[in-house]
């Protein structure tokens, strides 16, 4: 319901059109998820960016996309403020009262399959970030094939799933949206548990997390994540790790692929 009264918002104050890009400025939380899903339903395109972005990177992708507007929050209008773009916080108490009189119905729009579903910044070659730009039926084509891979399509069957990666990666799409569109729950990971395992070891254990994805460097043979599978990637996986994870009856998966493949290859 959020997600459409924010979706709606967008429609009636902006009129978003298909492709039209919108950067998000956000930290992990409910508001970056309840973001992307509503410029997703107003028919645009979302653009994730760290809040702990230099300014003139900020600047830059405004430019390089034409922006007319960000969604932020509280903490950073003061850095977003001297860009010539409206600023939207989601978490402002006069602008979440306002929210309220939306609807809460989807928006209906007019986008297709080849329009844009995100667009990535990645570091080019001559140093400026680079936006690849990722259409809808790519990220439908990914959701169809990762669900079978990770048994998200049983009947009856409700998983409890891993969002580990920040949202300026491509990563956060392949943990993300196959969970969700299949009735799946979503566990945002707080910042603060992403690089000590033994805190992570907990909060999967307390929530029961069944998928997870997570980078080789932090895994050890010290400390078994209790996992139903285990997706590595963006970096080699020590053999011998591998071999305890298989030995304790977890399904491992090895991703790799570039941002332009959409996620994995």
């Amino acid at each position: 319901e959020r997600s459409n009264r924010l979706a709606n918002h967008l429609i009636a104050a902006y009129n978003l059109q298909p492709d039209e890009l919108v950067p998000l400025c956000l930290d992990r939380s409910e508001n970056m998820l309840i973001a992307i899903l509503a410029v997703l339903k107003s028919g645009a395109a979302y653009v994730p960016m760290d809040p702990s972005y230099p300014a003139d990177r900020i600047e830059h992708i405004l430019q390089d996309t034409g922006a007319r507007l960000i969604l932020g929050q509280e903490s950073t209008v003061e850095k977003l403020k001297t860009q010539a773009v409206d600023i939207i916080s989601l978490d402002e108490i006069t602008f979440k009262a306002a929210l309220e009189t939306e609807s809460i119905n989807n928006p209906v729009t007019s986008t297709q399959p080849n329009n844009l579903a995100y667009v990535i910044f990645t570091s080019g070659t001559t140093g400026l970030p680079k936006g690849v730009m990722v259409e809808h039926k790519n990220v439908s084509n990914l959701i169809h094939q990762e669900s079978r891979e990770f048994g998200l399509l049983e009947n009856g069957v409700q998983k409890n799933c891993l969002w580990y990666a920040n949202y300026v990666f491509d990563a956060h799409v392949w943990e993300l949206y196959p969970s969700i569109t299949h009735g799946h729950t979503i566990y945002i990971l707080e910042k603060e548990l992403q690089t000590d395992l033994s805190a992570l070891k907990d909060y999967i254990e307390e929530n029961s997390i069944r998928i997870a994805t997570i980078p080789p460097v932090l895994l050890t043979r010290d400390s078994i994540l209790p996992l139903e599978k285990l997706v590595v990637a963006g970096d080699v996986t020590n053999p011998q790790v591998m071999a305890m994870y298989k030995e304790h009856g977890v399904d491992l998966i090895n991703a790799y692929g570039p941002t332009e493949t959409t996620v994995c290859a």
